[in-house]
């Protein structure tokens, strides 16, 4: 994002709002912007900031849209993903496995957890 959007990091961030009233989400190495369904992703506004697209081929290696539940609309060599998370390949092993974990939580066990105060459903690296 740094070196292909237009404006770096910091206009990607002011372009997609992150703060506290929004599902899009950061770490160390992705950035995730949220929707409902996945055809809401915007992707002419990203290929227009820089990003690449390949129309022929309906894929691109800068980026993809993973959908939650149903996985990767394309296969990108640095991503990997679960049933609830996805991560980057060199993520740090702790937590791709506490994603994988999260994975094999059950929807009253993620409410506990909720309830203690930890949100499963915010970055990985936040609880």
């Amino acid at each position: 994002m740094k070196k292909k959007y237009k404006g770096g990091i910091s206009a990607f961030r002011e372009n997609y709002y992150w703060g506290e009233d929004t599902n899009n989400q950061e770490d160390d190495e992705l950035f995730a912007i949220a929707s409902m369904n996945s055809d809401d992703q915007d992707i002419e506004e990203l290929i227009s900031k820089g990003l690449l697209f390949d129309n022929a081929l309906q894929r691109s290696d800068d980026f993809t849209i993973v959908n939650r539940y149903g996985g990767a609309l394309w296969p990108v060599s640095w991503l990997e993903h679960g049933y609830s998370f996805a991560w980057h390949v060199d993520a740090n092993e702790h937590f791709i496995e506490k994603a994988k974990a999260l994975d094999e939580m059950t929807m009253e066990k993620i409410g506990e957890l909720y309830d203690e105060g930890i949100n499963c459903f915010t970055t990985i690296r936040s609880w």
